[in-house]
């Protein structure tokens, strides 16, 4: 924009005459006429609003007065009835508690703007959420993790024993494989998911490539994994997998990731980061699969080689793309939904935030720009800032 619009206060007669237009000429004559402090109020056109809306035949005298009156008259009001079905409305006190919880956090961080992705674990308030938070980071990291081991065990389980060794043992050398690869997942599930759970939650909505970085970690990559493998398999086996690895771990780690203004919808930052975490992991799997399917083939020059290249591969792309899938947005995403959990458990938000944001949109307490959401005005969120939450 390339300048503002600024709304002049509103005079006597402007008031007199919107007021006789609404049939509400009584509202002047009984109230606003006698109340200067009201009457400075309703000079802005959103408060005059509201106390049409609000007064029926007691006295308002102030902003406390008029904010109580018409919270009330909006929720009391069986023509306003928000978004939810009649049978599902929530009730009031809990509807109030909500818009509370939320005024107070705003007010607490001195902004006016709401973004539901936006919630940081500092907006725990005590030890005992604090404490939660982290188990439940740490257990849905796990959780991830372990079903990856479990899968990446049971593999190896076999593979170890052989697909035509007895059932016997193909049973029980799969058990063991499952058993140590969802035990080793899990321990690293936990460690990763307290460290997750320490950190503020950055969300990974866009992803670029920065090519200088990509090209300096090409380099870096390709060196340290062509030295390493060429020491298993031999200097050839080194040269040729440095060749195929180096490209896809510079590139991975040339990856650079952001946040963006632009919010169209509600918790727009996290459906985003969920969709790149779980893009990476594909991406991961698909890359490794074609690198070893082609190593593999290149080094053996087998017809089957291919295949167990394909099998190497997707195990590896697996393990990569789970690490780096958490990083690159699949991490805050949990982080994200283990807040909402704790926060909800607690009573300070409702299980769906965006729905019952949209109900306090329709009963005119917020309004929305896109994905962000504020209080009709900083007197109103103030006033729901002061009330008690129980």
């Amino acid at each position: 924009m390339n300048g503002a619009i600024y709304l002049e206060s509103l005079s006597d007669e402007q008031i007199h005459r919107y007021l006789k237009s609404l049939h509400r000429l009584y509202i002047w004559n009984k109230n606003i006429e006698n109340e200067s402090e009201l009457l400075e109020l309703v000079r802005k056109p959103l408060f005059l609003t509201m106390l049409v809306v609000a007064y029926q035949g007691r006295a308002i005298r102030n902003s406390s007065e008029l904010f109580t009156t018409y919270i009330a008259e909006q929720l009391d009001n069986p023509d306003n009835q928000g978004i939810y079905p009649a049978s599902k409305n929530p009730r009031q006190q809990r509807t109030l508690k909500y818009l509370a919880w939320l005024a107070r956090k705003l007010e607490t961080k001195g902004e006016t703007e709401f973004l539901i992705e936006g919630i940081q674990p500092n907006w725990l308030s005590s030890i005992k959420q604090k404490i939660f938070y982290r188990i439940f980071v740490a257990l849905f990291f796990s959780l991830i993790e372990g079903m990856i081991g479990i899968l990446i065990g049971g593999f190896f389980g076999i593979a170890t024993s052989g697909i035509f060794a007895r059932w016997e043992v193909l049973i029980d050398s799969l058990i063991q494989g499952l058993i140590r690869g969802g035990i080793i997942a899990l321990i690293i599930g936990l460690i990763l998911g307290f460290v997750f759970g320490f950190n503020s939650i950055e969300l990974r909505e866009k992803i670029s490539i920065s090519f200088i970085k990509s090209g300096k970690s090409i380099i870096f990559s390709g060196l340290i994994s062509g030295i390493w493998f060429g020491l298993w398999f031999g200097l050839f086996s080194g040269l040729l997998y440095g060749l195929f690895a180096g490209p896809f771990l510079g590139l991975l780690f040339g990856l650079k990731i952001s946040e963006t203004n632009n919010k169209n919808y509600p918790n727009q930052g996290t459906w985003y980061s969920l969709k790149n975490g779980l893009m990476t992991i594909l991406i991961c799997i698909f890359i490794c699969v074609l690198i070893f399917g082609l190593f593999f083939f290149l080094i053996t020059r087998s017809i089957f080689s291919p295949v167990a290249g394909a099998i190497f591969g997707s195990i590896l792309g697996l393990i990569l793309g789970s690490i780096f899938g958490l990083l690159f947005g699949l991490g805050a995403t949990i982080q994200h939904f283990s807040l909402r959990l704790i926060l909800y458990l607690n009573g300070n938000i409702p299980w769906n935030y965006a729905k019952f944001l949209e109900h306090a949109v329709k009963h005119r307490f917020i309004q929305r720009v896109g994905g962000r959401y504020r209080f009709m005005h900083d007197l109103l969120r103030k006033h729901f800032a002061q009330m008690p939450l129980n």
